[in-house]
């Protein structure tokens, strides 16, 4: 237990400094998957650990007399990151509820897939749900001209049917109960834009269409946004533009990230395994079960 209860943690680390990296070498999509994979499966198997870790507390009962391998100080920190990590969680889904809320509000009674609000504010937004809509302000609408109005449809489109929603509130949620991802969680998000930005490209069939809508619409859009909701307007506009102009990558390292991400979620679903055997052994040894 000594070793393999902090494995999850070691993995945390390591995702953190590393999924970034490799997820912006490879297809936005396949990326996006991986990422939200790994830091789902690494966040549930953090917080078992951290459970693990807490529950060594037990050495303190009075009828306890050994005690487990595991600093009393350890065990109290483990207590307050799962508290820290769900009083986070709440948080944010509340503040999601809220969001989405508002906007299922402004499309009530809409029986169309785009729903146009009147706002003068140049917003534009995928919001989930069945169905899904495609939430647009007039003021965004006055912003573009026609085809880059086609962009932009096809864009938050592309959020709804490759499911982006469903994946950041994945990936959100598993940063906010474990915050050593949140890079993973900041990435994937771009991630899920690039993704869509490519698939608008092929829909309307002109890449530089693509990036000056991209562009036209951050200008526009210079009021602060909520950042919960995938957006066209949104997320290092910059970068997204000088991809949509830059000639498309070979994606060398599909293989390699796919099978490393895959065995990053077998070694920690096993250490958690291997701690919790161990724990329950010591359990019955210092209980006498």
């Amino acid at each position: 237990m000594m070793v393999a209860v902090y494995l999850p943690i070691v993995a945390s680390v390591v995702l953190a400094l590393a999924g970034p990296v490799v997820g912006l070498r490879l297809p936005p999509k396949l990326g996006a998957w991986l990422l939200t994979l790994g830091a789902v499966v690494v966040s549930v198997t953090y917080l078992w650990a951290l459970v693990l870790l807490a529950a060594t507390l037990i050495d303190e009962l009075p009828e306890v007399a050994t005690r487990l391998p595991v600093p009393s100080a350890v065990a109290v920190v483990a207590v307050g990151l799962l508290l820290v990590g769900f009083g986070r969680a709440v948080w944010t889904t509340q503040e999601r509820w809220r969001l989405e809320g508002a906007l299922r509000s402004a499309c009530a009674g809409a029986t169309d897939e785009i729903v146009v609000v009147a706002d003068a504010r140049p917003q534009a937004f995928a919001l989930r749900g069945r169905p899904g809509r495609v939430v647009v302000s007039q003021g965004m609408l006055r912003a573009l001209t026609p085809g880059q109005r086609r962009v932009m449809f096809a864009h938050e489109r592309a959020h709804l049917h490759g499911h982006h929603g469903e994946l950041l509130v994945a990936v959100r949620t598993a940063a906010a109960l474990n915050p050593l991802l949140a890079p993973v969680s900041r990435t994937v998000a771009y991630l899920c834009e690039r993704w869509a930005d490519e698939v608008a490209a092929g829909s309307v069939g002109d890449r530089r269409l693509t990036a000056q809508a991209l562009a036209a619409a951050a200008l526009a859009a210079v009021e602060p946004r909520p950042g919960a909701m995938p957006a066209f307007h949104e997320l290092s506009v910059g970068r997204r533009v000088a991809a949509l102009q830059a000639p498309a990558p070979a994606w060398p390292f599909r293989g390699l990230a796919t099978v490393s991400m895959l065995l990053l979620c077998g070694v920690v679903l096993d250490a958690d395994l291997v701690a919790t055997d161990q724990f329950v052994g010591l359990l019955r040894a210092l209980l006498r079960f």
